[in-house]
């Protein structure tokens, strides 16, 4: 279990500083280490029932994972003209400028290389959740995946301040960035808004810390975390991430003081949550009346990005059933894109409508329900108090996703998935409604 602990922690720091693993070569390396860490975390270990909601989270990401790989198997053109008509007419004429007739085999994506991308995605959130799930069956493992999260939007957050400081137009003075990145946003994370989505990840684990009643890292530290990430998030001055930062402060807070009230916690442990709050609002005052270039930016008022949205979900109505496919945003969007010349758009910048036009309606409704019912608030208030952070750190990013992306950067993700793991880790006893955690039963099974 040691051995994996520290696998998946320096997962968790490499996944985000090599460039968000955005990259397929490093996504292919990732997703290696984090099979040797689910093998791992699981071969020879206890076998224990795993909480239904896990057991959801589980499920729906293999279906979509499985689904994803159905979008880019190759079928005849008759049988994808027969469930899938406006995916199968793109195909017919996909080679009219060639004088060609279109393929005869063809997949109900559109960009079947991006979707077998989204794959291999897949294949490493299902890992590191499996192997999450188990570490984090005991509180110290919970703990210290926690930690390693934190520690890396620390880490994350510092470089971003020194690339600019120093005057270095190289990340880590090596990677040479596309064109159009200003120099003051040159970081791990180079989109300010994705950088901003791992800041709050930490930040709102290390409150939680700073929160509770009970925690394996002085509150000290705890508060300091709190104060770094809260300055370089208005530093960064990613408008949505700066509302998030806000928003998950007031869910910890009261989450918190709501779980202590549960507990009959003493009153006198309510001054807790008013040192790392002060700290904060002090560390995000100094910031803004410091740094002209953050208040210009957070104060900029371009809504462009609605409209973004909105012919989005205009491309999912075209696509209802089985989407354009995962992955196909960027190839497909086009068609949509309302005249704005050769500006080429990767996402929507909003997780419901990348979802519902990539997979489909009934897929990503069915999927987000799911979600959404295994991860309610109850699942949380089940475990350790140091669960409310990692519940906290999953709404702040699901609600910061309607107005940016950061969803679709495996660096992002990989930390949004040991928060899953932290909330639904745990026993599920050895009830008959908690059938469907049987699988963990079989640790050497689940191994393999």
């Amino acid at each position: 279990m040691m051995a994996s602990r520290v696998v998946l922690c320096g997962v968790i720091a490499g996944s985000a500083l090599a460039i968000g693993t955005l990259h397929t070569t490093v996504l292919c390396i990732v997703t290696a280490v984090l099979g040797v860490a689910a093998v791992l975390a699981w071969v020879r270990g206890e076998p224990f029932r795993a909480r239904p909601a896990a057991s959801i989270v589980l499920a729906v990401g293999a279906a979509l994972t499985a689904y994803t790989l159905l979008q880019s198997v190759p079928l005849p053109r008759g049988l994808v003209a027969a469930i899938a008509p406006q995916t199968a007419d793109v195909w017919a004429r996909a080679l009219m400028p060639l004088h060609e007739a279109g393929p005869a085999f063809v997949t109900l994506s559109l960009d079947p290389i991006a979707t077998r991308v989204e794959v291999l995605r897949g294949v490493a959130y299902l890992l590191m959740f499996v192997a999450s799930l188990r570490v984090c069956s005991s509180r110290a493992g919970a703990g210290t995946l926690a930690i390693a999260v934190t520690v890396t939007a620390i880490v994350v957050g510092i470089a971003a301040l020194l690339h600019p400081a120093f005057g270095v137009l190289k990340v880590y003075g090596v990677y040479t960035p596309g064109d159009g990145l200003s120099a003051r946003h040159v970081a791990p994370l180079l989109n300010p808004n994705h950088l901003a989505a791992y800041l709050n990840v930490g930040y709102c684990l290390a409150l939680g810390a700073a929160l509770a009643p009970a925690t394996r890292v002085p509150r000290v530290l705890s508060a300091a975390a709190v104060v770094v990430l809260a300055g370089t998030q208005v530093w960064v001055a990613s408008r949505g991430g700066v509302g998030a930062m806000v928003l998950g402060s007031l869910l910890v807070v009261w989450f918190s003081r709501t779980a202590k009230r549960a507990a009959r916690e003493s009153r006198s442990r309510g001054w807790l949550w008013a040192v790392p709050a002060a700290l904060c609002v002090g560390s995000v005052v100094i910031m803004a009346l410091t740094t002209s270039d953050a208040l210009k930016e957070l104060t900029e008022t371009d809504m462009s990005k609605l409209g973004l949205i909105r012919r989005a979900f205009r491309m999912s109505l075209d696509f209802p059933i089985f989407g354009v496919g995962r992955g196909a945003f960027e190839s497909s969007f086009p068609a949509y894109s309302a005249g704005r010349g050769h500006a080429l758009f990767t996402n929507p910048e909003n997780v419901v409508a990348q979802w519902v036009s990539e997979w489909g309606f009934p897929v990503a409704v069915a999927a987000l329900a799911a979600l959404a019912f295994a991860l309610r608030p109850t699942s949380m208030r089940t475990r350790s108090f140091n669960a409310v952070g990692a519940w906290v750190a999953l709404a702040v990013a699901a609600i910061h996703n309607q107005v940016d992306f950061s969803s679709e950067v495996p660096g992002v993700v990989v930390a949004l998935v040991v928060c899953v793991a932290i909330v639904t880790s745990g026993s599920g006893g050895t009830r008959a409604t908690t059938r469907a955690g049987r699988w963990g039963m079989a640790p050497n099974a689940v191994a393999i």
